[in-house]
């Protein structure tokens, strides 16, 4: 799935005007180790792929970009990519 930005966006040394995000690409131990990953940040809500933080690191796992990366986004920019992530979370085609 490809997500393109209202304008692109600067990280690092480079231009963003989309990111891709492979969730072909993800197996069940992924989204295990994600799951763990996010139960040691100590703030975990009852149903995890809800929480922005769960889909964020979902994005990380799936984009090959950093969480700052994620977290530097424009609101706008970073809803977009939640939207996304919980979406194929939740089984929506």
């Amino acid at each position: 799935m490809v997500i393109t930005f209202s304008k692109p966006i600067n990280w690092e040394t480079k231009e963003y005007k989309e990111i891709e995000l492979d969730f072909d690409s993800l197996t069940g131990k992924d989204l295990i180790e994600v799951g763990n990953q996010y139960n040691k940040t100590g703030k975990t809500q009852a149903v995890k792929m809800l929480d922005e933080r769960y889909q964020i690191l979902v994005a990380e796992r799936v984009s090959g970009l950093t969480i700052d990366f994620y977290y530097a986004l424009p609101a706008p920019e970073f809803v977009k990519v939640t939207t996304q992530v919980m979406g194929f979370l939740m089984g929506a085609d």
